[in-house]
């Protein structure tokens, strides 16, 4: 059989040159050159010479895929003493002196793992084109094409993380200076609310003191048994006097209360804005843990109830601000949850049982390991519709990625915090009532 009578090469080219992270083997251009093991040697010789572009061909029997013998191959033969006899035979009698396994690929293989499989082969190997298995048939991609298109991958990947990079650092920057203006406002609310707080219990000593001295001047004039004279009879009735003794002290007492959870909720807001810490230190979690509880109570909608129930923690050396994160990424996840349903339950007039009250439940203790090793543990669970089987595996792969490649969800974040991090674990474990319960374990000294 003549070189005349194999059909010439087509060429598919993608519809778009541009490449993206996620490109595929169909983005890049293939061969359809397909030869019948009856072939000679030489007419395939004289075939690829017609068409230098084309890295080899794929060598079919019947339909049926055989191989691929390449340029190098035909000149390794053509060099040989005996290497003009060799190719007069036909390829099927050249198989067995190849002995040449070829690499077989999906089209929707992406590109970089592509890349890797083929750079896996033997050295003899790592310059064959690739079969490319398609819908329509196989196609031969040129090592070449492969080669250049993962380059193109990797750089765009670097300045896509050179990119994020900045953002992240014009993002902490910016988060840096918020958490400085609010640290200042938050500190100059402190002042006045100190000064309220320290004069209170003056007031209330002052207001005490008044009250005795008014019934000293009744118990006075009821002895002496002059008249009262009617100015101060009408000013006492005017103001009201006995239910202003009686409801002076009320008013104290919630001055004091509002005084004192103004004075919780800025130095919560003071101590969750802090900078990241250099060094890590020592720090007291359930601390952290009220503060966080209390900055989200003041923006629920929904009743939902926090049941604490502390174990004894002893300090953890930790990043305090990066656990700030953390548990805040975790709470809010919990929260946000418990609201969907209150809302959704709001909206069809639907009245919740006991048990779908919305609550969240955390958990503290120390526990040991099978080696000995100390774990400050922290589980927060809730009682909310959990986690579906395609939520939890997307959750999973998004912890095995690396963390540059995926779009960070409050849980990853906190997974990188604490794992990394802190060389902590992070286990999302489903509760038998119903509910995600989330178990931090951060290593003790």
């Amino acid at each position: 059989m003549s070189d005349k009578s194999l059909c010439p090469p087509v060429l598919h080219e993608p519809a778009s040159s541009s490449l993206g992270l996620e490109a595929t083997l169909a983005d890049l251009p293939s061969y359809d050159c397909l030869v019948d093991v009856a072939v000679s040697g030489f007419a395939l010789a004289s075939w690829l010479a017609r068409y230098p572009r084309v890295p080899g061909a794929i060598v079919i029997d019947r339909g049926r895929l055989e191989g691929v013998i390449t340029r190098q191959q035909l000149l390794e033969f053509a060099i040989r003493p005996s290497g003009a006899a060799i190719l007069e035979q036909p390829l099927q009698a050249l198989w067995g002196y190849l002995e040449r396994d070829c690499l077989t690929l999906p089209v929707e293989l992406p590109i970089v793992q592509a890349m890797k499989r083929a750079v896996s082969r033997t050295i003899g190997l790592l310059t064959d084109p690739i079969v490319v298995q398609c819908a329509e048939g196989p196609r031969l991609l040129d090592t070449r094409a492969l080669i250049v298109a993962d380059w193109q991958i990797r750089g765009i990947e670097t300045q896509a993380r050179y990119e994020r990079m900045q953002l992240q650092a014009i993002q902490n920057d910016k988060l840096a200076s918020l958490g400085r203006l609010v640290d200042g406002v938050a500190h100059q609310i402190l002042d006045p609310v100190g000064f309220i707080w320290g004069n209170l219990s003056h007031l209330g000593s002052y207001g005490e003191q008044l009250v005795q001295l008014v019934d000293a001047y009744r118990d006075w004039a009821e002895q002496s048994k002059q008249p009262i004279p009617w100015t101060i009879t009408n000013l006492e009735e005017s103001v009201d006097f006995d239910f202003l003794r009686d409801d002076l002290p009320l008013l104290l007492s919630s001055l004091r209360n509002g005084a004192e959870r103004l004075k919780a909720i800025v130095s919560s807001l003071q101590n969750f804005c802090h900078l990241d810490d250099v060094y890590p230190h020592p720090t007291d979690l359930h601390q952290r843990l009220n503060s966080i509880v209390l900055l989200l109570q003041s923006r629920l909608s929904v009743q939902i109830e926090f049941v604490r129930n502390y174990g004894s923690l002893p300090p953890v050396c930790c990043y305090g601000s990066q656990i700030d994160r953390a548990l805040m990424a975790v709470l809010v996840n919990a929260v946000d949850v418990l609201l969907e349903r209150g809302t959704r339950a709001q909206l069809k007039a639907v009245t919740l049982s006991a048990a779908e009250q919305p609550y969240i439940e955390i958990n503290t203790w120390v526990e040991q390991d099978a080696a000995a090793h100390s774990w400050a543990v922290v589980s927060i669970a809730d009682n909310g519709p959990g986690l579906t089987a395609i939520q939890r595996q997307q959750i999973l792969e998004n912890f095995q990625l690396d963390r540059h490649r995926v779009k960070e969800t409050g849980l990853t974040a906190t997974h990188h915090i604490i794992t990394s991090r802190h060389g902590g674990q992070l286990d999302l474990l489903d509760r038998p009532s119903g509910g995600l319960e989330v178990v931090i374990r951060l290593p003790l000294a």
